[in-house]
């Protein structure tokens, strides 16, 4: 009998080994925190899931195609899902801040978010977005897709220079 428990607590173990994010190689690019669950392996506190330009690159990338009340024309936009992102450190509730480098934030609608498939892009019109060009990260909505987004309200949730996101329950 011991013996099955044994194997069932390895095994658990293994499980939760293998959903640990792997500590940032590089730069720290994008820290999320608050109401999340699954933390990195870097974290000393708990509390931060931390990720390198390397670490958002490895997961899957999406397009989004659309103009900007910033930019000229459209443009195209590569990055992470932010969903999938949120879903990967179990991410709680439905609101966050997110922080510009500049010290801007805004409070963002996850559920919009979702729901509309919003990007953290990495990458416009196949150049690495740089502190210059907004980046390295800006979080994109879909506003040539989807009119309804083309809103004031929206487009302050998109974030240029992003590098926080503090999730709120």
């Amino acid at each position: 009998m011991w013996l099955c428990v044994l194997a069932l607590t390895c095994q658990a173990r293994l499980a939760l080994a293998d959903d640990a994010l792997p500590a940032p190689q590089g730069k720290v690019v994008l820290t999320l925190s608050g109401a999340i669950e699954l933390h990195g392996q870097g974290d000393q506190q708990g509390n931060e899931a931390r990720f390198d330009l390397a670490m958002l690159q490895a997961m899957k990338q999406y397009d989004i195609v659309t103009v900007t009340p910033w930019t000229d024309g459209l443009h195209r936009y590569r990055g992470v899902r932010l969903s999938e992102l949120l879903a990967r450190v179990g991410a709680k509730g439905d609101w966050a801040i997110a922080y510009g480098l500049d010290d801007f934030h805004a409070r963002v609608d996850l559920s919009l978010a979702r729901q509309h498939g919003a990007i953290i892009a990495l990458f416009a019109d196949g150049h690495a977005l740089t502190v210059r060009s907004k980046g390295p990260l800006w979080l994109i909505f879909p506003l040539s897709d989807q009119p309804q987004l083309d809103t004031p309200a929206v487009a302050n949730q998109m974030v240029w220079q992003l590098h926080r996101l503090r999730l709120e329950p």
